[in-house]
């Protein structure tokens, strides 16, 4: 059966080392002049527009063009990565992707908070793009629940078939992951990967959990598993 893999981007593919948020402050400082924009605000989780929204609401910045600060986002989110040390692709994710965008029956999507620009930003960056031809990215959505379902329908259009839940994957590093999979009737994988240890995780009642994306055995185990729970 056909098999729907979706992914999170920030602590569940890659370590962007703080890059989208610092990115994101000097956006906003050099559009409307508020340094440390971000301070008061907590991303865990959270779509960026919910972010952005806040930010505006908290300044009270009535002229607000989303367009243009994502035109100015994209350009600073890569020159901000260019000098940040240490930006890598998480352990086994190179053979996750590399292995299931080879084989049959396996279609891969993202859902991720980023903004469009963000995202693809962070993944040609790290030259894994590629292999991602659809998704939903977080200036197409109010929440996440809402955001996990946009990917499923955008995965379906794209790749002209309709995915059984059971054998729809959300792969992300955060209880809200969790939430948004098991709101839209999916299966859930929960990775200690981000800022959420194993057991925190666990506690949300997952499908499933993994410390990390390897080895690919295991993770293809899941996948091959579908919504048939593991202990």
């Amino acid at each position: 059966m056909d098999k729907l893999i979706i992914f999170d981007i920030d602590g569940t593919l890659l370590d962007a080392r703080g890059a989208g948020r610092e990115a994101l402050s000097r956006t906003f400082e050099g559009l409307y002049g508020y340094r440390d924009a971000f301070e008061e605000v907590d991303l865990t989780g959270k779509i960026d527009i919910q972010v952005i929204q806040e930010v505006v609401a908290h300044h009270g910045i009535a002229d607000f063009n989303l367009e243009t600060f994502n035109l100015q986002y994209s350009k600073t989110l890569w020159q901000v990565m260019e000098k940040t040390p240490g930006i890598s692709v998480l352990k086994g994710v190179p053979e996750v992707l590399g292995q299931l965008s080879s084989r049959d029956g396996f279609f891969l999507s993202l859902a991720t908070g980023n903004t469009k620009v963000g995202a693809k930003g962070k993944l040609k960056f790290l030259s894994i793009d590629h292999y991602f031809k659809t998704g939903a990215y977080g200036d197409e959505a109010l929440d996440r629940r809402e955001l996990l379902g946009v990917a499923i329908a955008n995965a379906q259009r794209y790749y002209e078939r309709t995915f059984d839940k059971s054998h729809v994957f959300y792969l992300g590093d955060t209880p809200k992951d969790i939430d948004a999979a098991r709101y839209n009737e999916i299966v859930s994988v929960g990775l200690s990967t981000g800022g959420f240890d194993f057991e925190t995780l666990r506690s949300h009642g997952p499908d499933y959990v993994l410390e990390e994306l390897a080895p690919f055995e295991v993770v293809l185990e899941i996948f091959q598993k579908g919504g048939s729970r593991s202990e």
